[in-house]
């Protein structure tokens, strides 16, 4: 039996509320401990219960999308953060992912998408597609204000193509089947990337190969 994993929708929209939370019937590991019309409105009922993750709609009457994501970091700091949107722009998916933001969905995903999203997110930290990967690319170029504190030794060629491979989103054991090496070759080649780089986690080693243009 899986353990479930709680959520929360945030939208100004009741009726797509109501179709998230309807779908999202249909999967018994995932728990929806409340819904939020506002930003305001999420931060108070957070005080009561405290779910795994947030589906969190862009944008909102009042408080942004950017605003609510670096709020919830500072106060709610282990609760993941997917942002849902129609429409996306690489300056600000870089922005968001900046202040805290572990994944994004178009509104228009499918149930099964977002039920993969949440697990994604919660066993591994993040959930980024290759669209999401190429916007952090672009954002980073076109961006004037945002730098990224790393400063590392060189990678190796291989190391390059498993920073890579993370940055699709790949399993250990998808890049260890991709590049014909074993797992535990590839955990060791992750660990190697964690102290070049810097990184704590995925998103700290995605920030770095979009930093240094190796997307």
């Amino acid at each position: 039996m899986k353990i479930k994993k709680t959520i929360a929708i945030v939208d100004d929209h009741s009726l797509f509320r109501k179709g998230i939370m309807a779908l999202l019937r249909d999967f018994e590991e995932i728990d929806v401990l409340f819904e939020a019309g506002n930003g305001n409105e999420l931060l108070s009922l957070l005080k009561i219960k405290q779910p795994q993750v947030i589906l969190l709609d862009i944008s909102m009457p009042g408080l942004t999308g950017i605003e609510i994501t670096t709020t919830l970091k500072q106060k709610h700091p282990s609760v993941k953060v997917i942002i849902l949107s129609q429409y996306f722009d690489n300056q600000t998916i870089y922005k968001l992912m900046q202040k805290g933001a572990n994944g994004f969905l178009p509104k228009d995903a499918d149930i099964e998408t977002i039920v993969d999203a949440i697990y994604m997110v919660t066993e591994k930290g993040n959930y980024f597609t290759e669209a999401v990967s190429e916007a952090l690319a672009k954002g980073a170029i076109s961006s004037e204000k945002i730098k990224l504190p790393f400063n590392s030794p060189a990678l190796t060629n291989r190391e390059i193509e498993v920073l890579r491979l993370i940055c699709k989103e790949k399993t250990i054991k998808d890049i260890g089947t991709i590049l014909h090496l074993s797992p535990r070759t590839i955990d060791t080649y992750i660990e190697k990337l964690y102290q070049k780089t810097g990184a704590l986690k995925r998103e700290g080693l995605v920030f770095y190969a979009v930093d240094h243009g190796l997307l």
